[in-house]
């Protein structure tokens, strides 16, 4: 009778059957932290462990990390950070960078562990499978035995078959939840911005809106997806905007436009918007950025500011008029305050000569009181000044002899003429231009 070990070989069936079984459950499994529970706990039981973990390597500050550890009831949990150096020496380090798997049968006698620092943590015996990426020592898969073990052949081998499929999907799975954990910090960040913001693909396609614009808008991603967005743009200048926007979607070019959008009430307000193209290491854009800032606020203001601006030059313009009226008041004012003043004086100089004989005299008297006279009564005039600042002067109007007119003209300005060798001949028919109305206090100052 002959018989044949076939330990071996069950052993290598069981242990591709597991390796099924584990790979069956990561499948479905999604996340990082599920599988290594379910791999931890199903190698630890397969193989008798006293602990199983996965641990993180940062040699630049000389750090483990164990992020999770399944171990049986008599073990420790050893989630955690752990000095490496304390535990290992640089020959295993050595080993590890190389990709090497590390069998350590008894820490009592393998120099490159420390006895004591293992034993504080019930560890006599591991094996420990690295996992390098971009060449650099990065994690570990390790299964601990609290006795001295010697670890059999096929089981250093399932263990670290069991690494190399299980480490991939680790990272996949980690990477997922750093990308969804990166898109929810954008989603919380964008969602409580002042701002709208939106993401569109190459071609301007808007495949993304923060929460401010469905609030604001009243409207779902179904209704503002790709160009859906045209709805809530004023119909006065919607065209515009799609065609500059079109513009700088295809040639690349950032985007900024001002324009009114509707709210959900019906209402609409100006908004600024901007959209930058994010593109590739190759410079090709991947997607488009987009805000829009609400600036209807800012819009009134400055109008506010404009308007405030057009009434003080509107102010600034009617006090330069009211000064030149005050000029032309004023030098008017000083010819009619001059004009009666220039006969007194005259005659008053002659009388004093004792020169003139008594028609003369009753002339001059005469043109001194009629002349005193006026200027009283535009003294009159000017003590009313309010009436006068108010355009509110009134004229008495009367009859007028332009005769009378011109010759009272000329008795102001004759002895000036006289003074100067000037001659003055005057040719008055009788009853010319009657029945003409003026103001007979003003007639001195028409000649």
């Amino acid at each position: 009778m002959l018989f044949v070990d076939i330990t071996q070989r069950k052993r290598r069936e069981a242990n591709l059957a597991f390796l099924a079984e584990i790979q069956d459950d990561c499948t479905r499994l999604s996340t990082a932290a599920a599988m290594m529970q379910t791999v931890g706990a199903k190698i630890g039981s397969y193989l008798n462990l006293s602990v199983c973990a996965f641990v993180d390597i940062d040699e630049a500050q000389d750090q483990a990390i164990v992020p999770y550890s399944w171990h049986r009831a008599d073990a420790p949990n050893l989630v955690g950070t752990y000095r490496i150096s304390e535990f290992v020496n640089e020959a295993f380090c050595m080993a590890a960078r190389a990709g090497e798997v590390v069998i350590v049968n008894d820490t009592n006698t393998d120099a490159r562990t420390n006895t004591a620092a293992c034993a504080a943590l019930n560890i006599q015996s591991f094996l420990h499978v690295p996992f390098l990426r971009d060449g650099q020592w990065k994690f570990l898969f390790n299964g601990y035995d609290s006795r001295p073990r010697e670890w059999r052949e096929d089981e250093i081998e399932l263990f670290s078959e069991l690494a190399n499929r299980v480490f991939p999907r680790l990272e996949r799975a980690r990477a997922e939840a750093d990308l969804r954990e990166s898109e929810e910090r954008f989603r919380t960040l964008a969602d409580n911005i002042a701002q709208f913001a939106w993401i569109a693909d190459a071609t301007g396609w808007i495949f993304w809106y923060n929460q401010r614009w469905f609030d604001y808008t009243g409207t779902t991603l179904a209704q503002m997806q790709g160009w859906g967005w045209q709805q809530v743009h004023h119909p006065d200048h919607v065209d515009r905007v799609v065609e500059k926007i079109s513009r700088c979607f295809e040639t690349g070019e950032t985007w900024e436009d001002t324009f009114p959008l509707r709210s959900r009430d019906g209402q609409y307000r100006w908004f600024l918007s901007r959209a930058i193209p994010i593109r590739n290491e190759q410079g090709q854009v991947l997607r488009w950025f987009g805000t829009n800032t609400d600036i209807t606020e800012r819009l009134q203001i400055e109008q506010e500011r404009e308007q405030l601006l057009q009434r003080e030059q509107a102010a600034r313009e009617q006090a330069e008029t009211t000064n030149r009226i005050k000029d032309e008041f004023l030098a008017v004012l000083s010819h009619e305050l001059r004009s009666p003043l220039n006969p007194i004086l005259g005659w008053a100089k002659l009388l004093q000569q004792g020169k003139l004989d008594a028609e003369k005299t009753a002339t001059a008297l005469a043109t001194i009181e009629r002349n005193a006279q006026l200027q009283a009564q535009l003294i009159d005039d000017l003590l009313d000044i309010s009436r006068i600042l108010r355009g509110k002067l009134s004229l008495t109007m009367m009859p007028v002899d332009l005769s009378s007119v011109i010759r009272a003209a000329l008795e102001t300005v004759q002895l000036a003429a006289e003074a100067k060798g000037i001659q003055i001949q005057t040719s008055v028919l009788p009853g010319i231009v009657t029945g003409m109305l003026g103001a007979c206090s003003r007639r001195c100052g028409i000649y």
